[in-house]
Order: C-alpha cells, then structure tokens, then sequence
C-alpha cells in the first residue's frame, strides 16, 4: 500500500525475485549477514530523509483494496503510524488496523472476532 514510495516498491520488487532470492541465499552466512546489516543502515539513512506521507500508505490504494475485496476491516503490518485508522467509503465506516513493528522483545498481535477487533502486545 505505501505505492508512493518509489525508491521501496523498487527494492519490494527486486528482493522478491526468486533468482535474486537463490543467489543470496547461496552466500556465506556471514556475507549474507554484513549484506543486510548495511541495508539496515541505508534503510535507517533512507527513512529519515523521507517525509512521512511517503512512508505511509496511499490512501487510494486502501480505499481500492478494501473496496474489491468488500471488507469492512484491513489489517496490515506496519507503516511506522500504528493506530486504527478510520476511513468512510461509499457512506460506510471502514478501519484500517495497523500493527505496530515487531522488536526483538515485543510483537503485536490483532484478534478479530464479531465483536470487533482488540490488540495484544506479547514480551
């Protein structure tokens, strides 16, 4: 959903090649793992220049998304603003819930039932 990211839908497509994948995955671990801490590192340097709106996802693209699939509820991983986010489509009230990023000591987790949805964060 983040399409105005330019720059990460590029890299999205990229990582999910599987040849790209394969090759990677053949390296020495410890390759593979000085490979991804440095893009850790851009990644962090990439983040902080950008403005938050790129960041985040277009709203377009949900309203589309949640529109085609006919769903009330869109949960999804994070976009770095984790919160319920409220969205009226068609005079329809919709949510968008979005979990907040996993850490080593710490993930979130959404139980949806008919009653709704509630979060649950695990340490």
């Amino acid at each position: 959903f983040c399409t105005d990211d330019v720059a990460y839908q590029r890299w999205r497509r990229f990582s999910r090649l599987s040849w790209a994948q394969w090759l990677f995955l053949r390296l020495p671990p410890q390759a593979r793992r000085r490979i991804a801490g440095g893009l850790q590192q851009q990644s962090d340097g990439s983040k902080a220049k950008k403005s938050p709106q790129i960041m985040d996802v277009n709203p377009s693209a949900v309203k589309h998304a949640m529109h085609t699939a006919r769903v009330k509820t869109l949960i999804h991983g994070h976009t770095h603003r984790p919160a319920d986010h409220h969205i009226c489509l068609d005079g329809q009230s919709l949510t968008r819930v979005v979990l907040a990023d996993w850490r080593n000591r710490r993930c979130e987790l959404v139980f949806l039932d008919d009653d709704g949805h509630r979060r649950e964060v695990l340490r």
